[in-house]
């Protein structure tokens, strides 16, 4: 069996902090807003447009901008329906949300937050739960044309409930779920950050064990 000594020695060679864990998340959220500024939300008449020009060029619009991100996107006539066109800029906001996900997961982070959230009826507990339902709707469904169609199923359910709860001027202009970059996923990564740094900043050092279980120590160095 191994020592106190040793455990804590584990935890340490394969550990994070709330610095460590948040720009993992960071560059994962700027490599998304850099594909988000190839893909952009092009009004159909103008994709119409480019199928009847020889060549229609799209600006990158200036929320990608204001990150630093700034290209010329020229589409010319091409076997691209316009549908697969949304259907890729989807499949990046989709894809973010699984991948924040799954870098909790893989810290035990998952379990840890639902057991430390669990009496509590705040706005955080909210958050959290919404990144939650968000990833079991999003990665359960190759396009957002079927995630619609699940509206019955639970997680869709409460995903839709609580972003109405937290962001209910977004959700007057939509029928479902709202992936809009400017308008929710931004601002939703904002504060689902500070969620993380509220109940995390206490640990010098945590990872996860063998049984994927969250383990934090406190004053390290102390």
């Amino acid at each position: 069996m191994k020592s106190q000594d040793s455990k804590v020695e584990d935890i340490v060679n394969n550990s994070h902090n709330i610095d460590s864990l948040l720009a993992d998340m960071d560059a994962i959220f700027k490599l998304f807003l850099f594909a988000r500024s190839l893909t952009p939300f092009i009004p159909e008449q103008k994709w119409i447009n480019a199928e009847t020009k020889d060549l229609n060029l799209i600006e990158t619009a200036p929320l990608y901008q204001s990150y630093g991100f700034d290209a010329s996107i020229y589409l010319r006539d091409s076997s691209m329906q316009y549908s697969d066109w949304l259907s890729t800029g989807d499949w990046i906001n989709r894809s973010f949300f699984v991948r924040i996900y799954a870098i909790l997961d893989s810290l035990g982070l998952v379990k840890y937050m639902d057991s430390i959230l669990l009496n509590t009826a705040d706005r955080e507990r909210c958050v959290w739960d919404l990144h939650k339902n968000l990833r079991h709707v999003l990665v359960h469904s190759t396009k957002y044309t079927k995630i619609l169609k699940n509206q019955t199923k639970g997680n869709y359910r409460d995903a839709l409930r609580l972003q109405k709860k937290l962001y209910p001027l977004l959700c007057e202009t939509s029928d479902g779920i709202n992936l809009d970059v400017a308008k929710f996923i931004i601002p939703f990564y904002a504060e689902f950050r500070d969620v993380l740094i509220n109940h995390l900043s206490e640990f010098d050092s945590f990872s996860c064990d063998k049984n994927g279980n969250f383990q934090g120590i406190i004053n390290l160095k102390s």
